[in-house]
């Protein structure tokens, strides 16, 4: 065993170190005597007993038992103040009856929110958007190395405040349906090793079921608040940070209203998907392939939708990924009024990534689109983070 880990283990049961029990810790560690008291001589056993009080406090706060971490690690930044991380275990769960266990009291603890707009809608003949996209609600902003800031609780509750708003806002133009794309990297990580699905690593809360379970409860709230005024059409949209997370999570938003005829949950993993209302033909991906082909993109969506383009006027084409904001405007023919591609800005913070590429400066934003049925874009309404 090498000295790191030694020094951890003693940091994290400082009572050998108090004691002394040099030869118990090298026989339960497998190692040698002189190798811990080599290692102990480093330790200050008042400041190891702190952090110790310190770890105890953040895995309570967080839900967790000893046997949900895998490995944890203790240092000293440059001042030399203590700090640790906590890796939890890559196994969601032990057993299908667990798993099961933890979704039903998640849906048995659920309570319906309350929305209250100040106006009275009526149904119309309209469809608004709502996009929050690349929300990233796991993920840590690293002011430094040692100083991670973000909270699941916090990045969930600005979503949910963002849609408020807009569902607010949206409702002046009585909507007969809202659609609502939900994906778009709404989690950070796609699973427990905090990576990417192409195994990029993340900064990312390291409590997967917490932030998996948070975010299925905001979606839920967001929808049923949107549902007590009109239809909700809800589009899974597959992204690159997340694609498991959100086939796992759109298949607990299509088991959960599943008998609600108000709510229709599109669960399919189709890249691009589309929704046509009137003579508008609207369009959802993430856009981390089409970026790369944004000139065929318009051609692309005719031939998917040939059936339906005789009776299209409009076509919007809605992406994320990028983190800021860029509209393409395609004209086709003098027939077709164009195709317009929206890429849209993100609502998490800026990262460790996005401030080594010069990424500084854009809005958080999150953003409406209303449509009528024969005239195309009525309205963009747009609410600052």
């Amino acid at each position: 065993m090498d000295s790191n880990k030694i020094k951890t283990l003693l940091e994290l049961y400082p009572s050998y170190l108090k004691n002394c029990k040099w030869k118990r810790f090298a026989e339960r560690h497998n190692c040698t005597v002189e190798e811990v008291k080599a290692v102990a001589k480093t330790i200050n056993v008042d400041e190891a007993e702190e952090t110790l009080s310190e770890f105890k406090t953040f895995i309570k706060e967080n839900g967790l038992k000893l046997d949900d971490i895998d490995t944890v690690k203790f240092w000293q930044n440059f001042k030399g103040e203590k700090r640790f991380s906590v890796n939890t275990k890559k196994q969601w769960y032990n057993n299908k009856e667990s798993l099961l266990e933890d979704f039903r009291e998640v849906v048995s603890s659920y309570e319906i929110p309350t929305h209250n707009p100040k106006i009275k809608p009526n149904k119309g003949d309209s469809v608004a958007v709502i996009n929050l996209y690349d929300a990233h609600i796991d993920k840590l902003v690293l002011v430094d190395e040692t100083n991670p800031k973000g909270s699941v609780e916090d990045n969930c509750s600005t979503f949910e405040d963002a849609f408020d708003k807009l569902l607010a806002q949206s409702l002046v133009y009585n909507p007969e349906l809202l659609i609502f794309p939900v994906g778009n990297d709404f989690f950070n990580a796609n699973d427990g090793r905090n990576t990417t699905v192409k195994g990029t690593p993340q900064d990312s809360n390291p409590f997967w079921k917490k932030s998996f379970i948070q975010g299925y409860h905001t979606i839920r709230r967001c929808i049923d608040k949107a549902a007590k005024y009109c239809n909700v059409h809800v589009v899974m949209v597959m992204s690159n940070h997340d694609a498991d997370k959100l086939f796992y999570l759109g298949q607990m938003l299509k088991a959960t209203y599943e008998n609600n005829g108000a709510v229709c949950v599109d669960d399919t993993t189709k890249s691009r998907k589309y929704i046509t209302y009137g003579s508008n033909l609207l369009g959802f991906s993430h856009g981390d392939k089409e970026k790369n082909y944004i000139r065929e993109l318009p051609s692309v969506i005719m031939i998917e939708n040939k059936f339906q383009m005789p009776d299209i006027d409009y076509i919007h084409h809605f992406c994320g990924d990028i983190h800021h904001k860029e509209t393409y405007q395609h004209r086709t023919s003098l027939d077709l009024k164009g195709c317009t591609v929206s890429f849209l800005r993100a609502l998490s913070d800026t990262g460790k990534w996005e401030h080594e590429c010069g990424y500084l400066g854009v809005p958080k934003t999150a953003e409406s689109y209303i449509f009528t049925k024969e005239k195309g874009l009525a309205a963009n309404l747009l609410v600052h983070i």
